[in-house]
């Protein structure tokens, strides 16, 4: 029997809704929001009784990270390897800059205590790797997905500088020990293999997510396509012919920026932001069983076709059955707003990809 992840309950209880619409079908399996007198504890799945209460401000901690490793940064995503948690480092927050000091805890530790904690700057590496924007672990290494930053353009204005260092730490060998960390220059593969958000793991291939240019781009700076990325685990991280391209304009209903994707055991899904004008609501999905290369293995969905605020997705999540994505905006580029949209896809079978993407929406805005 399937068990239902947390996050589920907690966006419930975050927005101050319930799940509506929609429900569970083609087997036993009953969605919470379905869950009435017949169903079992089993079935609807765990109850939050089975958790702590997350209104009681007793079961949080907080601490101030960049005090107890010495450095201002800011982190986007992360990673588990089974006893440490991984922070991949974005943004500092006192320059704004992009910085390169990635954070690791040990969970069999106290969370507040600095020995727990630790530190490496992956620019020590290479001075272009730093701003990553996403982490994932495929059982041996942990790999920092390549972002880029703010950067100052002849101290005259400020402009988004894409990177393509890709960086990978082997979890065998020391944290800050330099000799286990390894780069790789994606700009090899293609000059617009450039500036990502968000990467992620099926069993043997890494996948990066295009972000897509930036309408303040540095000069020169190459032009951000949407060239996604596939690295095969099994072969060598140096090797060029270990890594395939997909460029994703070749699809329909493609944007230009996407943030975040997950893997429900057979596809690949990718979290869609915006195009060139204007915040959009389009879900990209590859079929892994295909070839990467290929259109043919894509399918696009636009989700605000089911709700107008459906869109501006920043972030994906899979339970074991269902796929839920999180709308960070909706509007245009003159009017934009944020809201607490989230969609879910029911990936059963029966359940079509294009036409029936919607099992329910959390239509209360959370504020």
């Amino acid at each position: 029997m399937r068990k239902w992840l947390i996050t589920v309950f907690l966006l419930v209880i975050a927005c101050g809704g319930e799940i509506v619409g929609g429900g569970g079908g083609g087997d036993d399996t009953v969605f919470p929001s379905d869950a009435g007198t017949d169903a079992t504890t089993s079935d609807a799945g765990p109850s939050l009784g089975d958790f702590r209460e997350i209104g009681d401000s007793t079961n949080w901690a907080s601490l101030d990270v960049n005090a107890l490793v010495g450095v201002s940064g800011g982190f986007y995503g992360g990673t588990f390897d089974g006893r440490y948690l991984y922070l991949a480092p974005s943004v500092n927050s006192e320059t704004g800059m992009p910085h390169g000091h990635a954070l690791r805890f040990d969970t069999l530790s106290s969370f507040t205590a600095a020995s727990a904690w630790s530190t490496f700057d992956t620019t020590t590496l290479a001075p272009t790797a730093l701003g990553f924007a996403g982490a994932a672990f495929d059982g041996r290494y942990v790999y920092f997905a390549p972002n880029g930053g703010e950067v100052d353009v002849q101290d005259v204005y400020y402009a988004f500088q894409p990177s393509s260092t890709f960086v990978r730490y082997d979890t065998l060998g020391s944290f800050t020990d330099a000799a286990a960390w390894t780069t790789f220059e994606l700009r090899t593969l293609s000059p617009q293999a450039q500036g990502y958000c968000g990467v992620t793991f099926d069993g043997r291939y890494l996948y990066l997510v295009p972000y897509g240019p930036d309408g303040d781009q540095v000069p020169d700076a190459g032009v951000t396509e949407s060239l996604a990325v596939r690295y095969d685990t099994k072969s060598s991280f140096a090797d060029s012919s270990s890594y395939a391209l997909m460029d994703l304009t070749l699809l329909p209903n493609e944007p230009s920026r996407r943030c975040g994707a997950t893997f429900d055991g057979h596809y690949l899904y990718l979290s869609e932001e915006q195009n060139e004008a204007d915040v959009t609501g389009v879900m990209t999905r590859y079929d892994t069983s295909a070839s990467f290369t290929e259109s043919s293995s894509w399918t696009t969905f636009n989700v605000a076709t089911v709700n107008p605020k459906a869109q501006g997705f920043a972030g994906a999540a899979f339970d074991g059955r269902s796929l839920y994505v999180m709308s960070y905006w909706f509007g245009d580029s003159f009017n934009q707003f944020y809201d607490g949209i989230t969609a879910r896809y029911d990936t059963e079978p029966d359940n079509d990809f294009e036409t029936n993407v919607l099992m329910n929406l959390l239509s209360r805005e959370c504020v």
